[in-house]
């Protein structure tokens, strides 16, 4: 009679143990559940997160080449010198220039229109000095990563007096330089030309004009 009670106990409370089994350990994953990441999608996941550094952004500079329109300033000195006795002297020239580049790897080039208002006077002779100094040319250069060297030349006019008169002559100019990119819009630069303007002074008088710049450009 007892076993017979125990028996029916048994089966109206079946002991937690028995009734439940554990629960398993690991879990399969199953059709339709969503796959751990591969190891190259991490991979590419961290790398488009890593913080740009000051290595990346010369890389990010350097590839965005050179071509483009910028304008800027420039600000120097000339030494002008009319033969024959016509007198020499050096004084400061400042101005504005515009211009557009293109590049082709790592060869380029470009036009530049620039001009500038001068102070240099003659202290021989009739006595003279040069007012404006203008600039139409091309530019042929090599970039090496953020820094160009180029060399340029073209047209150039010149304005000013001797003797008494008004003076303005059309020449020609050549000359190279080196300009180098501060970020993606900004640069600065020194170039060195020299310009000849036959006739100033009158018929047999020639001008020689050295000029060196420093240039600061805003590309747009």
């Amino acid at each position: 009679m007892i076993r017979n009670a125990a028996a029916a106990l048994v089966m109206l409370f079946p002991l937690p143990a028995l009734a439940e089994a554990p629960p398993p350990l690991f879990v399969l994953a199953q059709p339709g559940l969503a796959a751990a990441p591969e190891p190259a999608a991490l991979a590419e996941g961290a790398e488009e997160a890593a913080p740009i550094t000051r290595a990346s952004r010369g890389r990010l500079r350097a590839d965005g080449g050179w071509t483009g329109f910028y304008g800027g300033v420039q600000l120097g000195f000339g030494d002008g010198n009319l033969n024959r006795g016509g007198g020499s002297d050096t004084g400061a020239l400042g101005g504005a220039h515009v211009g557009y580049m293109h590049d082709f790897n790592s060869y380029v080039a470009g036009v530049e229109a620039s001009v500038s208002l001068a102070d240099i006077d003659f202290d021989k002779g009739a006595g003279g000095d040069i007012d404006t100094l203008a600039r139409l040319g091309v530019r042929l250069g090599k970039a090496f990563g953020d820094t160009l060297v180029y060399g340029a030349g073209g047209g150039a006019f010149v304005d000013g007096n001797y003797a008494g008169r008004d003076e303005d002559e059309l020449g020609y100019f050549v000359g190279a330089g080196v300009e180098h990119r501060l970020n993606t819009r900004w640069s600065v630069g020194l170039a060195a030309n020299y310009h000849r303007f036959d006739g100033y002074g009158g018929p047999g008088r020639d001008l020689e004009l050295v000029t060196v710049e420093g240039r600061l450009s805003l590309r747009f």
